[in-house]
């Protein structure tokens, strides 16, 4: 099982009214500050709802053709249920998928002295 963050950056299509309102009520609660990797994914915009960003995290495994591609799916689908569930259709501009199993460490080497 390999561990993908995956961050998707969008844009609200479409606002109904009271969906607008609830959204604009609820916006500070979405901030920047909030911004997290989850399974259930995290989604931060301002109260203009032009853009929005969604962070999501997943597990994948081997037996995937592309992983990475499975992850940005999900992600994909995950956005999309979040939009529906508040009455907002939102369009993905950019994915940017990360696999941190491949991520390496670099320690910088302190020499004594």
């Amino acid at each position: 099982m390999r561990t993908y963050r995956v961050t998707l950056r969008g844009r609200f299509a479409d606002v109904p009214g009271a969906a607008g309102e609830h959204l604009r009520a609820v916006a500070h609660e979405h901030g920047v500050l909030a911004a997290r990797h989850t399974s259930d994914g995290t989604v931060t915009y301002g109260a203009e709802l032009r853009g929005l960003v969604f962070r999501h995290e997943s597990r994948q495994g081997d037996d995937a053709d592309d992983p990475g591609e499975s992850a940005g799916a999900a992600a994909a689908h995950a956005v999309h249920a979040w939009a529906a569930a508040h009455g907002v259709t939102v369009t993905i501009d950019r994915t940017d998928t990360t696999c941190l199993d491949d991520i390496t460490i670099r320690r910088r080497n302190r020499r004594a002295g």
